[in-house]
């Protein structure tokens, strides 16, 4: 709750941040129902556990133990971790609508490769964003199928602004740019 005055405050500022999870989810949830709510893999949701960054009960269930978490702890981390919790409201709203409007024509739905092309960073980047939960994704098979709405949603998270402001792209050219076979010497 160091982002938050109160609990009021933090109920508040979390329930209008995301209504339709609030409307639609019980106030504690399981691991498995964490990470279907939040769009993001069980294997992330058990690291932010692990590290003491979501909160949870551990209880036995029959054999096996349960870990009950609640909403508010889950959507205060999801709060932080997309950096909705600046001040400026404003801007973000704003960054948001000019990706929204830059990205009209794009699919509804992308693929690892289309963020590449847009971001300019490597493949392996653009996995590494997913796998650690910054990126969120459906799963087709082994296939990363983004919602733009995701996409545009993490353009606007501080995790991407600190990744562009380090400097550390690669270009989308370069990586589209054809590579010399080295001939192997037998």
């Amino acid at each position: 709750m160091k982002h938050f005055q109160t609990e009021e405050e933090r109920r508040l500022k979390l329930s209008a941040a995301y209504p339709e999870v609030y409307e639609k989810n019980p106030r504690s949830v399981t691991q498995r129902q964490a990470a279907v709510i939040s769009g993001i893999n069980i294997k992330t949701i058990r690291k932010w556990q692990a590290t003491k960054e979501l909160p949870f009960k551990k209880h036995r269930a029959g054999s096996h133990f349960c870990h009950d978490i609640l909403l508010d702890d889950l959507m205060e981390c999801l709060y932080i971790k997309q950096g909705l919790f600046m001040d400026d409201y404003e801007a973000l709203a704003r960054l948001r609508r000019f990706y929204t409007e830059k990205y009209v024509e794009l699919p509804d739905v992308l693929c690892v490769n289309d963020v590449v092309v847009i971001t300019g960073y490597c493949s392996n980047a653009v996995v590494k964003w997913i796998r650690a939960g910054y990126l969120k994704v459906l799963t087709h098979g082994k296939r990363y199928l983004i919602p733009k709405s995701y996409f545009i949603e993490y353009l606007c998270s501080t995790h991407y602004k600190v990744k562009t402001n380090q400097g550390c792209r690669k270009k989308a050219d370069a990586q589209s740019s054809p590579r010399k076979k080295q001939s192997k010497k037998r």
